[in-house]
């Protein structure tokens, strides 16, 4: 085994491990909004770092293989689809800055993130194997036994006022 296959190996172990944290992460960050309050900005940010990282470990991962693929299935037509009429929206806008990257505060309803989330899919779905999926599967559980303990504890009066102060129920 070469050098570049032992690094190229080790960035699919690292790109799949990214996904079962962001999966582990991703309900704890948006899916826990008590008072259903939209999505706020840091979070967004915090979306936007993880997926560009996985995005760029994929880029480097192609360049030691020297080939850059992606597995195709019949959902990805009307993925590209979406994300085509999508830019065909933003580059018609009125104010194409604000379509493209969003308003003050508002990053979730942006084009960019319509990327971010079709290049997210392709991944996962390039990576997706029975291990993999059973992985997110559970950390996606176990995230959200978490989220529903600490409710649970908040809304029952469990909690110490100070640590609500810092960790407030809508997180």
């Amino acid at each position: 085994m070469s050098k570049k296959e032992k690094i190229s190996n080790v960035i699919d172990l690292v790109i799949k491990k990214l996904l079962v944290i962001f999966a582990f992460v991703f309900p704890v960050f948006f899916v826990s909004n008590i008072t259903l309050q939209n999505i706020i900005f840091q979070k967004f940010y915090f979306f936007y770092i993880c997926v560009f990282f996985i995005i760029i470990l994929f880029i480097c991962r192609s360049f030691l293989k020297g080939i850059f693929e992606l597995k195709r299935h019949r959902i990805d037509i009307f993925v590209l689809s979406f994300l085509f009429v999508s830019g065909i929206g933003t580059f018609l806008s009125i104010d194409k800055y604000h379509s493209f990257f969003g308003f003050l505060n508002v990053p979730s309803q942006t084009f960019l993130s319509i990327i971010l989330l079709s290049a997210l899919y392709f991944i996962i779905n390039f990576y997706a194997d029975k291990k993999l999926i059973k992985n997110i599967i559970i950390a996606l559980i176990l995230s959200n036994i978490i989220i529903f303990i600490w409710s649970i504890l908040g809304l029952l009066g469990f909690l110490l006022i100070s640590l609500l102060k810092i960790i407030p129920l809508d997180i």
